[in-house]
């Protein structure tokens, strides 16, 4: 990963170069209030054209619920502070 935009404390841009996973991400902190939402945006281009489609279909599912299970890890800690 290579990260292409770099704005602290708010913005943090980032272009995947691996071998499965490729695309630009986005991590943006907006501030509410009192409190901050942090906005994750990717775009992920898959291999294997058509094929690797297809296998998104089979390993997509287990895929979102190993990034939901980090995300509530992530929280937890930011919430201690």
């Amino acid at each position: 990963m290579i990260i292409t935009k770099w704005e602290p404390p708010r913005l943090v841009e980032v272009q995947h170069t691996g071998r499965l996973i490729r695309g630009p991400g986005i991590f943006v902190i907006e501030p509410r209030g009192e409190h901050s939402t942090l906005v994750w945006t990717e775009r992920l281009y898959l291999p294997y054209g058509y094929l690797g489609v297809l296998g998104w279909f089979l390993v997509g599912p287990f895929a979102r619920a190993g990034i939901r299970r980090s995300l509530a890890r992530f929280a937890a800690v930011a919430a201690r502070g």
